[in-house]
C-alpha cells in the first residue's frame, strides 16, 4: 500500500508516520511555490519585459500568493505542534481546496488565456502531484485513531 508503515520505522505510530508525510509535504509545496515564482521573474528579466505581472499575478494575484506562501509555512508548525481530530480533518480539507485552487488557476490559464505548455509547468506538475499524494494522506491521517 502506498504510504504503508509496514517497517516501523522508528516512529511510534501510523499517525506519526503520515503526519511526518505531510509536514514535509507542506514544506515542499512552499518551496515549489517559491521556485515557480522566482523562475517567472527569471523569464521575465531575460526577456527584459515586466509588464505581464500587471496582469498576472496582478495586485490581487500578490495578495493571494503573500496568503498561500504565510498558510504554506505556518502549517508544517501546526501540525508538528496539534494533531487533534479536528486540525486533521481541517488540514484534509485545505489540501483538497488547495489542489482544486491551484488545478483550476492552470487549466485557466491554458484553456482560457491560451498559453502553451513549456518547461516551466513541470513545476505545476510536480505541485499537483505531491498535494495529490497530500490529499491522500491526509485523509488516511485524518481517520487515525489517536495511538
Amino acid at each position: 500500500m502506498i504510504f504503508n508503515n509496514s517497517d516501523g520505522g522508528g516512529m511510534n505510530s501510523k499517525e506519526d508516520f503520515y503526519r511526518n508525510i505531510l509536514i514535509i509535504g507542506w514544506i515542499q509545496l512552499l518551496q515549489i511555490v517559491v521556485v515557480m515564482f522566482i523562475v517567472s521573474i527569471l523569464i521575465a528579466g531575460v526577456d527584459n519585459d515586466f509588464s505581464g505581472f500587471a496582469k498576472d499575478p496582478g495586485m490581487l494575484g500578490v495578495d493571494v500568493m503573500v496568503v498561500v506562501f504565510a498558510i504554506y509555512a505556518i502549517l508544517p508548525l501546526v501540525l508538528k505542534g496539534f494533531g487533534s481530530v479536528y486540525i486533521r480533518w481541517a488540514n484534509f480539507g485545505l489540501t483538497i481546496f488547495f489542489f482544486l485552487f491551484f488545478l483550476v488557476h492552470q487549466l485557466s490559464h491554458l484553456f482560457v488565456d491560451n498559453i502553451p505548455l513549456s518547461w516551466y509547468h513541470l513545476l505545476d506538475f510536480v505541485h499537483h502531484i505531491v498535494i495529490l499524494a497530500m490529499v491522500w494522506v491526509s485523509f488516511l491521517w485524518a481517520r487515525c485513531n489517536k495511538t
